[in-house]
Parts: C-alpha cells; structure tokens; sequence
C-alpha cells in the first residue's frame, strides 16, 4: 500500500493503525525534502484526539497529516535534500535496506 492508500486510511478509518516503521518509511520515500523534528511530549499533556492516537501507537499520525500538534514540528530543508528526526530515519533505513549506492559512470 502507498502513501496515499495509507494517508487515506489514517484520515477515514479510525482502526486503522500501521506500525511506525512502515509510517516513517513513506515519509522516507516521499518527502526527502524536509526535515522532521519531534519533541517529547507526553500524550497526557495532549488534545483527547492526540492522545487516543497515542494510545493506538501512531506518534506519527499527525507528520503524516502534517497537522499542526504540540511537540511537533516540520520544517523545510530543500539544500540538501537530507531528512533526519530524533528517530533518527536514515540509520534505521540503511539498516532495513542498506546504504543507498550510486552508479557510476564508468
């Protein structure tokens, strides 16, 4: 499933719910232009609608619905085209998937 079929389903369906790997590897592959920055927050301090998500364990919901919640934030970085959070994604995706390789020309 992509990231619209999943971005659908998180927005529809409330029972829905994939786990966080497969949430941080779509926002890996289609949005390598930002950074994402999550503060620690605890889910107590949150709106209800918050906090049932993390009772469900989708921290990531709102970076997916780039809705505006306390204790996160996404900023734009378009330089370097280079992602990283407190998660820190790219070491775990290289662990996942391997170090990304270039082709050479030769």
């Amino acid at each position: 499933m992509g990231y619209y079929g999943i971005l659908y389903l998180l927005r529809n369906n409330e029972t829905f719910c994939p786990n966080c790997e497969e949430l941080r590897s779509i926002w890996l592959q289609h949005n390598l232009s930002k950074v994402i920055e999550i503060k620690t927050v605890e889910w107590k301090d949150r709106s209800p609608l918050i906090q049932a998500l993390g009772e469900k364990g989708c921290p990531q919901y709102q970076i997916l619905n780039d809705d505006k919640v306390p204790g996160v934030e996404v900023k734009e970085h378009n330089k370097n085209r280079y992602l990283s959070s407190v998660y820190d994604i790219s070491v775990w995706w290289n662990k996942k998937y391997g170090t990304p390789v270039r082709a050479s020309k030769d």
